[in-house]
């Protein structure tokens, strides 16, 4: 058997499926569009381990997109429709892979694509009888835009804040996709069940892997002083899908000395950006990071005592998993991968969208508690150290053979 895999910029779990299949000869060929962004490891076959000729890149066009970022040539890749836009490097990775297969359909037996990028290859797959298997990493269109509009509405400062919004044709795309594949990844029961929207009928083809973490070796627990203020750390984009709006709320109305740092990139387009926000970013105890490297944010959450995430929809969230295995007690709401590796009241904290009582309730006994906090983080950690990456290879491939 042999399995074509299509992934514009080869995160962390593509890595891993690239990796063991591989591993095992099952992979004919890796196509994506990195290499510049990684300051081409990829060259240097430090990123993969797989023999070079088995990747296929089509980079130019990403190449062009970081330069143009880099000379803030927001024209060019900001929009849709712009010729270096993130959307047309997908489509030209998608169509690049649809012409690989129908002159190596004879070869291929599997294609594993991410969503976005899989519509013509898919296409092609299916008339020449090779399995469809759709890594879809956000929940379904659809229920994002129902639970966006709600917020808009609930929220109207917060409008400018909403960035998640698709074009018709993206979401038409995306149905495609769901429709042309036979087997569907998701890496959170709530990615799971938002597509019910799609087809009732399709929850056979659906599999629920949640992504894995390396743990380190050894749990370290920050210890939090009688009089230390409650260091809180939330990591993602401060925009209205992330529940930022809620976030502020929740400090504003609690009664405890804290510090907060948000780690993570704001909108490009500064009309997207709350004059809330704004304000928030003022307050003294808020230390806005921006984004910063992987291993920096680990060192920030090694520092913290508890980590929040209020998203109001997120396919799974990584850095949850990376929260746990830095002995971190997390808060986070439902409709991300909570569910799938956060037991409420044991290594975590789990809420409805939108509630803020029950989190600074949380927060109030987290601070006053510490014997508390540290078996919330104990636990945490335990459960990170199952949640490896080899158990999430091994059910990938189980998948894919099936």
């Amino acid at each position: 058997m042999k399995v074509l895999i299509s992934h514009p910029h080869g995160n962390k779990n593509t890595k891993k499926v690239v990796n063991i299949l591989g591993k095992l000869n099952l992979l004919d060929t890796f196509w994506t569009t990195i290499a510049f962004p990684f300051r081409f490891k990829i060259f240097k076959n430090k990123f993969y381990n797989i023999r070079f000729k088995k990747i296929k890149l089509r980079f130019l066009k990403e190449f062009f997109r970081q330069i143009c970022i880099f000379l803030k040539l927001k024209r060019f890749y900001l929009y849709e429709n712009n010729v270096f836009s993130v959307t047309s490097i997908y489509k030209d990775l998608d169509t690049s892979v649809g012409k690989y297969l129908n002159i190596n359909k004879k070869k291929i037996n599997a294609i594993y694509s991410y969503e976005d990028c899989a519509l013509n290859s898919f296409k092609i797959a299916k008339k020449s009888h090779i399995k469809t298997i759709y890594d879809l990493t956000s929940p379904y269109w659809l229920l994002r835009k129902k639970i966006i509009e709600e917020e808009i509405n609930l929220q109207p400062d917060w409008s400018l804040s909403a960035t998640e919004i698709l074009s018709e044709n993206k979401c038409k795309n995306k149905d495609e996709e769901i429709a042309l594949s036979d087997q569907i990844i998701v890496a959170s029961s709530f990615t799971a069940k938002s597509l019910e929207l799609f087809e009732q009928n399709i929850k056979s083809k659906i599999n629920v892997v949640p992504y894995g973490i390396t743990c380190p070796t050894k749990k370290i627990i920050n210890k939090r002083h009688k009089n230390d203020k409650l260091k809180i750390i939330f990591t993602g984009r401060p925009t209205l899908s992330k529940g930022i709006q809620y976030l502020i709320q929740i400090l504003d109305q609690l009664d405890l000395p804290w510090e907060l740092e948000i780690a993570g990139s704001i909108p490009e387009n500064p009309s997207q950006i709350s004059e809330k926000l704004h304000l928030f970013f003022k307050d003294p105890r808020c230390n806005f990071l921006g984004q910063i490297p992987n291993k920096n944010l680990i060192e920030k959450m090694k520092r913290s005592h508890v980590f929040i995430l209020p998203s109001l929809f997120d396919g799974f969230g990584q850095v949850l998993l990376e929260a746990l295995s830095c002995s971190l007690p997390i808060i986070t709401t439902d409709n991300t991968g909570g569910p799938d590796i956060i037991d409420d009241g044991k290594n975590g904290f789990l809420t409805p969208i939108r509630d803020t009582t029950k989190t600074i309730e949380v927060l109030n006994n987290l601070y006053n508690n510490e014997e508390f906090r540290r078996s919330i983080a104990e636990n945490a950690f335990l459960k990170a150290s199952g949640l490896t990456w080899t158990r999430y290879q091994n059910e990938i491939c189980r998948i894919i053979k099936i």
